[in-house]
This record gives structure tokens, C-alpha cells and sequence, in this order.
């Protein structure tokens, strides 16, 4: 979604493939955020959402009106450029991200905790936590191709990189779980917690929970080798061998 303010509300521009449950969640995530309405305007249907509503009743709303259109606008020049422009859309976003594993083709990821990072991976296979972590991953190696050539990590590099490695729209909530992912196991993932702002008790909280995680895989499968060798194993027997675990914890 693409944000655009005007006067006192925020609208909020979807996709013309966006499904109603994606831009309900979200628009109800920003007025929350901000407590102050926001609106979204989906296949001709505008649905205004204030931070008290719910999922269910903005979905209702739409429902309603969905039934009452006399579907005049899918035949409208706004509808067909709306469909020209999202086309042009994903079409780019499949040539950055095209580009962005280009230039991180050679690139190992750098992780002090790898059983914790392999275990989020394992745990989080549906399409918002494979978001979130491929994202995490393209930000972490392009970082480290700015370290590996003189530069630190501050907060103005950091955020220019977070922008580059996007190929979706992401929520700061989504950017605070890729973040929170690479403090606990990525190499440089303490200087990225303090670059970005977050406090040192958040930092160390996050690193430890990564470190007791590793440590436990370790004690109890010995070796990284083994470790990925039982999960390909709990694959073949399509079931998890641990708890699934929230990629942002």
C-alpha cells in the first residue's frame, strides 16, 4: 500500500489485486498506530477505518457495498490505467528484485547463531514470515558489503539499504521483526539495534533469546550439519520438530 495524506485523513492507496482481509488488516494496523482515521479506496469502494473498528466490520462494510455496485467502475478508464500501472508495477518490482540478488549473488550471510536462524526459516514457511525473512536476508548481506568496504553502520546507511532490499511494501511493524530477527544472530546485528535506536536492555534481551536458542539446538543436535539434516528429515515426514516461534520475537 502506498500512503498519502490529505487534510486530516490518510489514504491509503491498494493494489488492484490487493483481497479486502490484507487492506482491512492493514489500514486498521495504521489508524491504531496513529489513532486517527485513515481510509482505503478498493475496486471503487472507499471504507473509511478508525482505531476502534475491527477486521470483521471493515470487511462487512465492503461486503455491503460490494453487493450494492452496479460494476460500472470495472469498465472505467480509472479501473483499466489503475490495471495498466499495477501491471508496470510488478513488472519493476521483478527487475529490483532481480537486480538486488544480482549484487548479493556471492554473498554469505554472516551468523553467529545459524541453528536460530535456520530454525526461524524452518518455522515460518508461509508467505508473511518468507517475506520478512528473505527481506531480513537481502538487507543483512547488502550491509555487509558496505562494512566489507570501510563503512559503518549508521543510522542514515541503514535506513538508505532497509529502502533498497524492499521488493513489497512493508509495515514498520514487518521492519521492526526483520530488524529484531538480525540482532539476534547476525554478526553485526548488536551494531544495527543501536544504530537504528533501540534501547540496550532491547538489544540484549533480543541477542540472548537468539544465543539460548542456538545453544539448545546445539546440545541437542550436536553440529549445525545434524541439525539441518533432521529438519530435512521432519520434511519428508511434512511435521514440525519444534514449537513454531514468531519471526519477530
Amino acid at each position: 500500500m502506498t500512503i498519502l495524506t490529505q487534510s486530516n485523513i490518510t489514504r491509503l492507496e491498494t493494489a488492484a489485486d490487493s483481497h479486502i482481509m490484507d487492506a482491512a488488516r492493514f489500514a486498521l494496523e495504521r489508524a491504531k498506530r496513529d489513532d486517527s482515521e485513515v481510509s482505503f479506496t478498493l475496486n471503487g469502494i472507499t471504507i473509511v477505518v478508525d482505531p476502534t473498528r475491527t477486521i470483521e466490520n471493515i470487511v462487512n462494510e465492503y461486503t455491503r457495498k460490494w453487493d450494492a455496485n452496479d460494476w460500472s467502475y470495472f469498465e472505467s478508464v480509472e479501473f483499466h490505467n489503475k490495471i495498466i500501472y499495477q501491471t508496470y508495477l510488478i513488472k519493476m518490482t521483478e527487475k529490483h528484485l532481480t537486480n538486488v540478488n544480482n549484487l548479493i549473488a556471492n554473498e554469505k550471510m554472516m551468523l553467529d547463531f545459524p541453528l536460530y536462524w535456520i530454525q526461524t526459516r524452518y518455522n515460518n514457511q508461509d508467505k508473511y514470515g518468507t517475506n520478512v525473512l528473505d527481506y531480513a536476508e537481502r538487507w543483512a548481506k547488502l550491509m555487509q558489503k558496505k562494512i566489507a568496504n570501510g563503512e559503518q553502520l549508521t543510522r542514515n546507511l541503514i535506513e538508505r539499504i532497509a529502502v533498497y532490499a524492499k521488493v513489497i511494501e512493508m509495515t514498520k511493524y514487518a521492519y521492526d521483526q526483520a530488524a529484531n530477527i538480525l540482532i539476534a544472530c547476525w554478526r553485526y546485528g548488536i551494531d544495527l539495534g543501536r544504530a537504528i535506536g533501540k534501547s540496550e536492555s532491547n538489544i540484549a534481551k533480543t541477542w540472548q533469546y537468539g544465543k539460548s536458542v542456538n545453544d539448545e539446538l546445539i546440545e541437542e543436535f550436536g553440529s549445525l550439519e545434524a541439525y539441518e539434516e533432521s529438519l530435512k528429515q521432519a520434511k519428508i515426514e511434512q511435521k514440525l520438530i519444534t514449537p513454531q516461534r514468531n519471526p519477530g520475537r
